[in-house]
């Protein structure tokens, strides 16, 4: 799957200085792969550290082709729209980078591996969240652990819980 030396392209979709831009702040701060730039049509031409006081400094730019020229391999979806489905237009946009042959990395509810049973030698698609069968929620295993845990709450889902416990 996902090789160290695979550059990034995070999408953004209008959402880099949004809360909805989570998963994508997380990739930009946390990722050991080469960010080659990031991709929100608003701000294109512009640079994160304009916009963010985290991560690399990487170019913005409005458009999946720029990305290529810029040596992308891999395009990350860096936003989560509300109820974790893509809206068409950004499907055409995930369609647009698996015909130029990129890799995707979705952490979308939404996965896309079914939408592209065609893939090119070496192409792939990391749908990222594969829930086990039967998950439930609120039974209170963790409680019958011997570690210590801590417990991050918040009131909505990109208030950043994730970031605050790994910082």
């Amino acid at each position: 799957m996902l090789k160290p030396d695979q550059k990034l392209a995070i999408h953004f979709w209008e959402q880099i200085d949004k809360l909805n831009g989570k998963t994508g702040h997380g990739v930009l701060r946390y990722s050991q792969n080469p960010i080659a730039c990031v991709i929100d049509f608003k701000q294109g031409g512009r640079r994160t550290r304009d916009l963010l006081n985290f991560g690399p400094d990487v170019p913005i730019y409005k458009n999946l082709a720029s990305a290529k020229e810029a040596g992308a391999d891999v395009l990350v979806i860096g936003m989560a729209p509300s109820g974790g489905q893509l809206p068409p237009e950004m499907i055409a946009e995930v369609d647009e980078a698996i015909a130029s042959g990129m890799c995707i990395i979705n952490g979308l509810h939404q996965h896309l591996g079914p939408r592209y049973p065609q893939l090119k030698s070496g192409q792939w698609i990391w749908d990222i969240r594969q829930e086990p069968k039967g998950l439930g929620i609120a039974w209170a295993r963790a409680a019958a652990l011997g570690n210590r845990r801590v417990l991050m709450v918040g009131t909505d889902m990109a208030i950043g819980k994730k970031t605050a416990g790994l910082e």
